[in-house]
């Protein structure tokens, strides 16, 4: 059983999809923010933030300031399981049980643990059969103050990152050949 909402990325993604080859995945929760993507960061000097280009003691003051925030974090690698299946389409991971956390009302959110808990309440009750678990939904709101918690699907917001006339001399080229290695 594994709760993963839009919050959801990356090796949480993993586990829940590479697992699905060897056991049956019970997904409590929401689509996943769809991430199934490896990367390294190259930082241009620095060897605490990335793979590094140039060596910090061939670069003048001037040009470490200029490079300071430069980094790159290119994707090498796409997540699959043993069966080399992605789920780069539909890009994230849909669950089994669709559900809100606190059904979408902020004012019915509760503490991690809590077994009132819209996710864990589900899980428990899918687990153990109790039917204390089960979350219910509210038949309506208690006032008109009450505020909905709206989830904004991040996958509408997802916009590509295009990288278009790089200028790499052969010398930066060869460093990064070198960094995979």
């Amino acid at each position: 059983y594994i709760i993963a909402t839009g919050n959801s990325y990356s090796a949480s993604e993993l586990v829940t999809h590479c697992l699905k080859s060897y056991m049956n995945v019970v997904h409590i929760g929401s689509n996943t923010g769809g991430k199934y993507t490896a990367s390294w960061t190259i930082h241009a000097y620095d060897k605490e933030l990335g793979a590094t280009v140039y060596d910090t003691n061939d670069l003048k003051t001037d040009e470490k300031t200029k490079l300071k925030k430069w980094a790159m974090q290119p994707i090498v690698a796409m997540y699959a399981n043993k069966d080399s299946k992605s789920f780069n389409i539909p890009g994230y991971l849909s669950p089994d049980y669709n559900l809100e956390e606190g059904f979408g009302y902020i004012d019915r959110w509760t503490q991690l643990g809590d077994t009132k808990d819209v996710f864990l309440g589900q899980a428990l009750y899918l687990i153990s059969g109790n039917v204390s678990y089960l979350p219910v939904e509210p038949s309506s709101t208690r006032s008109i103050q009450t505020i909905r918690k709206e989830i904004v699907n991040r996958h509408d917001e997802a916009k590509p990152v295009i990288i278009d006339n790089i200028k790499l001399t052969a010398d930066d080229f060869q460093k990064l050949i070198l960094l995979r290695k």
